[in-house]
């Protein structure tokens, strides 16, 4: 039997550890719900723009600020991908999504789709940069480390596409967004509505 001083020792350190996990699971990530974005140097219009970001870019959100001369919800963002993009953006040009897709899922399809092995160039990730072979590739650098790459595709169209993944999260004219648990996935449709790139990221780094 347990003595009373110790059993509330367990669970004093139970409850530390459920609010370390509840910690852990409460990242509140926002994605830019617009075509281009300012990240600003404060929660200020008349402030500097420090980076332009695009459709889809993840932002991990540290603290919030009212403005309410302009009734502005402004957000510090740390920008998961990106040593440049970090400061502050109004809530407007930023959405939640309702949940994540498995990462697994999400790159079988798109390899059988797409004719590329995501498996391969998502290992490219979180590599530093002097150490991959990117060729041409558009990809960005946060920390000295790779944290996306935009890839050529096979066409495939937006209807194949949204049959076998599903509606997008994000949808944005000829942007198809699709995040999973640790990666997120920007499709880019031609004037016909066919996959000619995909840009694939990290949304959280261990």
């Amino acid at each position: 039997m347990k003595s009373p001083k110790k059993e509330a020792a367990s669970q004093t350190d139970d409850d530390a550890e459920d609010e370390n996990k509840q910690e852990e699971k409460q990242d509140d990530i926002r994605y830019v719900n617009v075509s281009s974005a300012y990240v600003r140097s404060e929660h200020d219009l008349n402030s500097e723009a420090t980076s332009v970001t695009g459709f889809g870019s993840p932002f991990k959100v540290e603290d919030s600020y009212h403005d309410e001369e302009n009734d502005i919800e402004w957000l510090k963002v740390t920008s998961t991908d990106s040593d440049e993009k970090s400061g502050w953006i109004s809530s407007k040009l930023v959405s939640t999504v309702a949940a994540e897709s498995s990462d697994d899922t999400l790159i079988s399809t798109l390899n059988d789709m797409l004719g590329i092995d995501m498996n391969d160039k998502s290992e490219t990730l979180g590599r530093y940069e002097d150490e991959a072979d990117l060729g041409d590739r558009d990809y960005m650098v946060k920390d000295g480390k790779i944290t996306n790459i935009t890839l050529r595709t096979d066409p495939a169209g937006m209807d194949e596409i949204t049959g076998q993944l599903g509606e997008p999260k994000l949808k944005l004219k000829n942007e198809l967004f699709y995040p999973g648990e640790k990666y997120y996935y920007l499709i880019g449709l031609d004037d016909n509505s066919n996959a000619e790139r995909i840009t694939i990221g990290f949304l959280k780094q261990e």
